[in-house]
């Protein structure tokens, strides 16, 4: 996140013409802590990107976050591979259990709470999903991976549509009832944008909810709000954002 608060000043001091008398030292420190991240942060053996410098062995479902803020494109293979990684089962070194996803194993990384961890459905959960369809669109057996994903996500969703910050192995809610940000990133799933659409779930996965079909929204919406104006000069393919009821 240090990345990307250095690159979104200097975004937008090149968008709103702004002042930057310091412009050249931003882009130096920038483009390094880029190598850094890229050096420090990747495991060689392993193929993924670790919860820090000196954890590279300990998956952490944060690094999703990577093509959403242009970190790095969806379909670079450093980046495939790590998801591919968060994708298996923790018992094969994985944190997606359900077809929901873990932030991290509390047993191999020590969080200073202790307890056990439902997966997190307010963020990895809708990151993972928006990973998957940014590199479905060159890697493509994934595109139907997102689709079931967000699918299963949805059969957690309560009468209103709405669902607790966390699930637990056994499908529990646990944590902050109801939560916003799970239905902020709900919304915010462009499974449009890569022809997800398309690939329709299988019907006996397919969510069954009394609430009805929200409308097409515009992604710059929720662009500008996340972003800034310059998000939509950024990532023009982003047309719409639809959630789908069904």
């Amino acid at each position: 996140m240090l990345w990307v608060a250095i690159d979104r000043g200097l975004r937008l001091a090149e968008k709103r013409s702004l002042p930057c008398p310091n412009r050249l030292t931003c882009l130096e420190a920038r483009d390094e802590l880029y190598e850094e991240i890229m050096h420090k942060a990747w495991n060689a053996e392993g193929w993924h990107f670790g919860q820090g410098y000196e954890e590279t062995d300990v998956l952490d479902s944060a690094v999703l976050i990577m093509p959403l803020v242009f970190f790095m494109h969806g379909s670079d293979p450093r980046f495939v591979s790590t998801l591919k990684q968060i994708l298996k089962t923790p018992e094969r070194g994985g944190l997606t259990s359900n077809n929901l996803v873990y932030q991290y194993d509390v047993r191999k990384s020590d969080d200073g709470v202790g307890g056990e961890e439902g997966t997190i459905s307010s963020t990895f959960d809708g990151r993972c999903v928006e990973a998957l369809t940014r590199a479905g669109e060159y890697d493509k057996p994934l595109l139907p991976r997102a689709v079931s994903m967000f699918g299963d996500f949805l059969l957690y969703l309560n009468h209103v549509g709405l669902c607790t910050e966390e699930i637990s192995e056994a499908g529990e809610a646990l944590g902050n009832a109801v939560q916003g940000f799970t239905a902020g990133e709900a919304m915010e799933r462009r499974l449009g944008r890569t022809g997800v659409e398309k690939e329709k779930p299988s019907p006996s996965r397919t969510p069954i909810l009394t609430t009805p079909a929200l409308p097409v929204v515009p992604l710059s919406k929720f662009a500008t709000e996340a972003y800034g104006d310059e998000a939509i000069d950024m990532d023009e393919k982003d047309e719409f954002s639809t959630f789908w009821r069904k």
